[in-house]
């Protein structure tokens, strides 16, 4: 497994070198604390398959990628898809997770600075429970999160101030591009036929517009003089 990167995590939080062997022996000596995957290829997904059972349907998702957030239970393990951020500006990353009784895997595509941020955060605070692993992983996550939640507060914010001060019907749209910019490409994709997304992707969307528009009509905030 010379060409994937990752890391192995063992049950004493200290890290071995990545590769099948010691993945095995980490395995049958129930040692495995979390195993991360960098890379979707199919070394991984044979690792997947063969060393951790992994159901055919839950490697699709990790063939495919591209999967909203969930959390599937299947006969032997759970799997957890889920999304953190790697910076304001950028995409952000998707990691499936598979957690078992003996095992915690990971796997992404790109480098997620959370998984270092949880690795460190093993290596100062030792568990050999892999559900505290699950845990911090998680939560380092959810944590990257924060400054998208931060900028997007600022953003609704500023437009408030600007909506009450001088109403213009261009802000309106302000109030939805994070829709637009955030799911569209998701509902794109995953929506069934044209029909379905005019109906739920844009109808809802306008119906929210209009309905904003008659209350700001009411109040006197549209077409007021500056």
């Amino acid at each position: 497994m010379e060409a994937v990167r990752g890391h192995l995590l063992l049950t004493n939080c200290l890290e071995d070198e990545l590769t099948r062997p010691n993945i095995e022996l980490a395995m049958k000596a129930d040692r495995l604390l979390w195993l991360d995957l960098e890379g979707t290829d199919d070394e991984v997904l044979t690792l997947l398959h063969e060393v951790f059972k992994i159901h055919p349907l839950a490697l699709e998702d990790v063939r495919e990628f591209h999967q909203r957030p969930k959390i599937e239970d299947y006969d032997d393990f759970v799997s957890i898809v889920i999304y953190g951020a790697r910076g304001l500006g950028e995409p952000l990353t998707e990691v499936h997770c598979f957690y078992a009784e003996r095992f915690l895997v990971s796997v992404h595509r790109e480098e997620v600075p959370a998984v270092t941020d949880a690795c460190h955060t093993l290596g100062r605070l030792h568990t050999d429970r892999r559900l505290v692993a699950l845990y911090r992983l998680l939560d380092a996550l959810v944590d990257t999160m924060f400054p998208y939640l931060t900028a997007m507060d600022e953003r609704i914010d500023e437009l408030q101030d600007q909506i009450f001060v001088d109403p213009k019907e261009s802000q309106l749209a302000g109030l939805f591009e994070g829709f637009f910019g955030q799911n569209l490409g998701w509902l794109v994709n995953r929506e069934g036929s044209l029909t379905a997304f005019l109906i739920f992707g844009v109808g809802t969307e306008v119906l929210a517009v209009i309905a904003l528009f008659v209350m700001f009509r009411r109040r006197g905030w549209m077409g007021k003089k500056s």
